[in-house]
């Protein structure tokens, strides 16, 4: 779940609460494969996730509104 006054992502890491900071207004959060979650900040900022905290994020426009995640095959 995305917690927007506290700019973070609540979740559970073996089978507990785990709070993991990602930046402004985290929303449209979704999950790819078991290593990584994809959540979009605020700033136009996606910041991809696992149960150890940020792995990555880069520069997109602000404003920057829902998510997804694609796979090669």
């Amino acid at each position: 779940m995305s917690d927007h006054g506290g700019w973070a992502v609540v979740g559970f890491v073996d089978g507990r609460p785990t709070t993991i900071p990602v930046g402004p207004v985290p929303h449209h959060i979704v999950f790819g494969d078991d290593i990584a979650t994809m959540t979009v900040s605020g700033p136009g900022q996606p910041a991809f996730i696992d149960g150890s905290g940020v792995i990555g994020r880069f520069d997109l426009s602000e404003g920057l509104h829902d998510a997804a995640v694609a796979r090669s095959p």
